[in-house]
């Protein structure tokens, strides 16, 4: 008799899977709110990962979606010194930037945070140091992703993240009473170098780089266009750091824990919905059959926004009395309040953030990332001066709905252009069939 594990569907496990990632990494967001209470160690804490994880976004959108269609064609030996060609491009590349930023960290926090009094600057710039030790090993975690995404490891991708969190949490709760929020930092760290401990073993054995014969050039290729303008637009959070950084104490943390509360559930949906159609719309596309590689891209756009409202209308509906019944004992009824507001605010951010995944595991299954990324720029430049507009009239409540307008234009541009691109790629196909 199977077993009830073994009756779920791939997509069902990864979303358990993912739902209890998602918990353990609340524990390294609520932690601090809760024995802290939010002010200005928070509001420091929070920004402190905002350059980690801009440098994570920025790599992981480009890494993953062009690594992983690389992969997912070779053969094993050839995989095995593809994987380690990366993986040690990648690592020079880490060690580089985020040495660069630790040592310039006194001058460009000042900038990242006008609004903060020197106490809190010299509290940012400690735990900013901090995250960027254990941001090289969260940048080479892109590698592994992508390797195990290639081989529809996508189960142990999960479950690694889950053990390297419960271990690094577990060093949050002993150390904060004594560390307080460098705790925190410390335990974030800790995890990305335990989780790509637990997945370097499957990459094989130990291979030295061959950049000329590892697609090395077509990686480049794929992502110089990508990761160019992705630097760009995925400055976006710095932006609304910026701006909240005026904020009275105390909204910045609410903004980001809102802002947290989304991207936890995107990656749900992504890891459970997105990510696993990534090899199968790689191989759509290489054999050119654009029918169903159209018909898998519609069914999970429309599955993760079915989802995505879903969950929006309950919030609206019933998240007031749920916010105060779970945060209630650490927030007062005003901050609650507050909460609820800027999570209903940002509900374009969660139904765009959605779309836009399908969307852009969508373009970069056809080999092109110039298109997204033009999107991308287009979007955050278009939204600089509409988040400050709103910041100035409704604080951060304003910068929640000015994320949300703009990364829902994203989105709705992202499937007009994609619905066109797909369009003439099966055109050619099309015209070859005898009427």
């Amino acid at each position: 008799m199977r077993s009830l594990w073994g009756r779920l569907s791939q997509p069902a496990v990864l979303a358990l899977l993912a739902g209890l990632n998602l918990l353990v990494t609340v524990g390294y967001q609520w932690l601090p709110v809760a024995r802290l209470g939010v002010g200005a160690a928070t509001d420091a804490l929070f920004v402190s990962a905002i350059v980690p994880q801009v440098i994570l976004s920025v790599v992981s959108s480009g890494l993953t979606s062009v690594l992983t269609p690389l992969l997912a064609t070779a053969g094993a030996d050839r995989f095995r010194v593809q994987t380690w060609t990366y993986a040690q491009g990648v690592g020079m590349a880490a060690v580089a930037l985020n040495g660069l930023l630790f040592v310039a960290a006194p001058w460009w926090v000042v900038w990242l945070v006008p609004g903060f009094d020197a106490p809190a600057r010299s509290l940012t710039v400690d735990l900013v140091r901090v995250q960027l030790a254990g941001a090289v090993a969260t940048m080479l975690l892109m590698v592994g992703w992508s390797a195990d995404y290639a081989r529809r490891r996508f189960v142990w991708v999960e479950t690694s993240a889950i053990l390297a969190g419960l271990v690094g949490l577990g060093v949050v709760v002993a150390l904060l009473p004594r560390l307080g929020v460098y705790a925190v930092a410390w335990g974030m760290s800790l995890r990305s170098i335990l989780q790509l401990a637990l997945l370097v073993p499957g990459w094989g054995g130990y291979a030295r780089p061959d950049w000329r014969g590892a697609g090395g050039r077509t990686a480049f290729l794929r992502l110089l266009p990508l990761m160019g303008g992705a630097t760009y637009y995925k400055l976006d959070p710095m932006v609304e750091r910026v701006l909240a950084s005026f904020a009275p104490a105390g909204h910045l943390s609410l903004l980001h824990l809102g802002q947290q509360a989304y991207a936890a559930g995107n990656q749900i949906l992504t890891k459970a919905v997105v990510n696993p159609i990534m090899p199968a719309l790689a191989e759509l596309a290489a054999a050119g059959i654009w029918p169903d590689f159209a018909r898998l891209t519609w069914r999970r756009l429309s599955a993760v926004l079915i989802a995505a409202t879903a969950a929006w209308i309950a919030l609206a509906l019933v998240g007031r009395p749920v916010l105060g019944v779970v945060v209630g004992r650490w927030l007062d009824p005003a901050e609650i309040g507050l909460l609820h507001v800027i999570l209903l605010s940002l509900g374009g951010v969660w139904l765009g953030g959605a779309a836009g995944q399908v969307s852009t595991v969508s373009f970069f299954a056809l080999g092109d990332t110039a298109t997204p990324t033009t999107v991308g720029v287009v979007g955050f430049t278009v939204a600089i001066p509409v988040k400050i507009v709103f910041y100035w009239w409704w604080g951060v409540v304003g910068l929640a709905a000015a994320s949300s307008l703009c990364l829902a234009g994203n989105a709705i541009a992202h499937q007009i252009l994609l619905h066109r691109a797909i369009g003439r790629r099966a055109a050619p196909a099309a015209a070859q069939v005898p009427a």
